[in-house]
C-alpha cells in the first residue's frame, strides 16, 4: 500500500524531462494546499490510522478479548497490541505518525517540485481553489454584504462598502485557519515560512 502512495507522488522520468503542464501544476497547487494549509488538513491522509481501526475490528470479529488492552475510558492501547500480536496489522501510534509525515513529504515534495517548474497562473489558481474551499471560508460566504446594508448607496459606494466588508471577514477567517495550519505543519514537519522582514 505505501509503495503505491509512493510511486503516485513520485514525479515520473517523463515529467523529470519536461516541464509539468497546466493541468498538473494547478492539481500540485490545490493537492498542496489540502494537505497542509487548511484548518481541515489535519483531518485528512489519515488513511492508515483507518486501516488499523480496521485491522482491530477484525481481531475483535475473530474473537481476540480487546478488554486486557482497553482504558477504564475504553481507550485502546494500540502500542500494546501491536508489540503483543505484530502479525496483526496494528501499528503503533509511532509507526502511523511516520508514515503520515511520509507520505506528506512525498507529496510535499513532488508539488513543490512540480510548481518550481509550471506556470505561475496555474499554482496561483490552484492554490486559491484550496483556499476558497476552506470550511472557514465557506461558512463566512453569506455574512458578505447584504442587500439591506448596500440599499441606497451609489454604486462606487457599494463597491467600497462591499470591499470593506469582504476585507474584514477575509481577515477574520484566517485568523481562525491559522493556527490549524501552524499546528498541522508542526505536527507533520512541514516548514513554516516566516514573514519577510
Amino acid at each position: 500500500m505505501q509503495q503505491q502512495q509512493e510511486q503516485m507522488y513520485r514525479p515520473s522520468d517523463e515529467l523529470l524531462d519536461n516541464d509539468p503542464t497546466w493541468g498538473e501544476t494547478f492539481t500540485a497547487s490545490l493537492g498542496f494546499v489540502f494537505d497542509e494549509e487548511l484548518s481541515v488538513s489535519s483531518l485528512l491522509n489519515n488513511e492508515m490510522y483507518a486501516r488499523r481501526d480496521s485491522a482491530v475490528a477484525d481481531l475483535a470479529n475473530s474473537g481476540v478479548d480487546l478488554r486486557p488492552y482497553q482504558d477504564p475510558t475504553g481507550k485502546l492501547d494500540y502500542d500494546r497490541i501491536a508489540k503483543d500480536m505484530p502479525d496483526s496489522g496494528v501499528g503503533t501510534n509511532l509507526d502511523l505518525y511516520r508514515e503520515r509525515n511520509s507520505l506528506l513529504e512525498m507529496r510535499r515534495n513532488y508539488a513543490n517540485d512540480v510548481k518550481a517548474r509550471g506556470s505561475g497562473m496555474a499554482q496561483f489558481l490552484g492554490s486559491m481553489t484550496g483556499y476558497m474551499l476552506d470550511p472557514v471560508n465557506v461558512a463566512t460566504l453569506p455574512i458578505g454584504a447584504s442587500v439591506s446594508v448596500l440599499r441606497g448607496l451609489s454604486t462606487m459606494a457599494r463597491v467600497r462598502r462591499v470591499a470593506a466588508i469582504e476585507a474584514g471577514i477575509g481577515a477574520a477567517s484566517e485568523l481562525a485557519i491559522q493556527p490549524f495550519v501552524f499546528a498541522h505543519k508542526n505536527e507533520i514537519g512541514s516548514p513554516i515560512p516566516l514573514a519577510t522582514q
